[in-house]
């Protein structure tokens, strides 16, 4: 029984960090089409934006994953306030938290 009950912390455990190391999904779209056109048409202005937030979901994987948990949950609190969450800000608040002395 108590092999067991090991065996169950440390799959419990497991499942935590493998949630913790999850990259968020993040409505970027929205934040896009809210994006005021500048320089450019308003369709060119929310393709050059999906694309930029794609490209930054699509490169925060290896960041996040040796991100401190902290920084991840500050990072995500800052990528998402005032409603307009954005892969841009995430990735490029972890990267900065990286650079960070301690």
């Amino acid at each position: 029984m108590k092999m067991w009950t090991a065996a169950g912390c440390v799959l419990v455990a497991s499942s935590t960090l493998a949630f913790g190391q999850t990259i968020p999904k993040l409505n970027y779209r929205a934040t896009c089409e809210a994006t005021p056109a500048v320089g450019m048409s308003r369709q060119d202005t929310i393709a050059a934006c999906i694309s930029d937030e794609e490209g930054a979901r699509d490169a925060l994987a290896p960041v996040w994953k040796k991100a401190t948990r902290s920084a991840r949950s500050d990072c995500l609190a800052e990528a998402t306030s005032a409603g307009a969450p954005s892969y841009v800000e995430l990735l490029t608040c972890l990267q900065d938290n990286a650079l960070a002395p301690n």
